[in-house]
């Protein structure tokens, strides 16, 4: 195990992490430095390359970072979550467009919560939108989709998004369950459950998928829970406790 950082504001030390990244090849990961209002770069043994953004909402700088991606070709998509918009960079940090702005419309948001890039797609968590959109690469609004199954009326509010595989992971806090879509936004599946035993949830907050098979996903009750896809519900495996002082 190999753990880096420390509470502070210096370089290489965070005030809540949210989202975290890596490169395709391994080398780099990327974290978002949520209550610093920045982004900071590390090699994969943890050692500091850099970082950039500071609190504010012109380019490059941020209102609270959430989630954050990294494309095939080493793009990052970084969400600013109190700005309404996804803003991206290039492997070194420097801005490139902003995807999105306040509102309901097509291609804008209400406290988007996370991001992911999947082949030439972008995937973002609409979470006050209730709703998931879809953008190119290069920004450009495709489609959005925010109803849960077939004949469900019911909407959701999405926190964390993953795409790998064909499969698109939504962890859904209002339900307490996770839901997987094709990326066309076709309903394949849920799982899970609210209550606190094997394979339910209290609150489902990030997921990742696996390239071959599974998905992890994170419990506000202070567990992470794997379950095999397909079908998703077939196994789990759950792990970690609520500590009792979270400071």
């Amino acid at each position: 195990m190999l753990a880096w950082g420390a509470n502070g504001t210096a370089s290489g030390q965070f005030r809540l992490v949210n989202g975290v990244a890596v490169s395709a090849d391994g080398a780099f990961v990327y974290a978002t430095d949520e209550l610093n209002g920045r982004v900071q770069k590390f090699d994969a043994n943890g050692t500091y390359v850099g970082q950039w953004g500071a609190f504010g909402s012109g380019t490059g700088q941020f209102n609270f970072p959430e989630g954050i991606a990294v494309d095939g070709v080493g793009d990052v998509y970084v969400v600013d979550n109190g700005n309404d918009r996804v803003q991206k960079f290039d492997a070194a940090g420097n801005y490139q467009f902003t995807i999105g702005s306040t509102g309901s419309g097509p291609g804008q948001f209400s406290s988007p919560w996370d991001v992911a890039a999947g082949g030439s797609e972008v995937f973002v968590s609409d979470h006050g939108n209730h709703r998931v959109a879809v953008f190119t690469a290069g920004g450009a609004f495709l489609r959005a989709w925010s109803t849960q199954k077939p004949g469900d009326a019911l909407s959701f509010s999405p926190l964390g998004i993953d795409v790998r595989a064909g499969h698109v992971a939504v962890a859904d806090p209002d339900f307490a369950r996770g839901h997987l879509f094709d990326p066309d936004g076709t309903y394949a599946t849920e799982f899970g459950s609210p209550g606190g035993g094997a394979g339910q949830f209290a609150t489902p907050y990030g997921v990742a998928l696996r390239g071959n098979g599974g998905v992890f996903m994170t419990d506000l009750s202070g567990r992470v829970l794997r379950f095999s896809t397909p079908p998703v519900a077939a196994q789990h495996t759950t792990w970690g406790r609520l500590k009792a002082d979270r400071r």
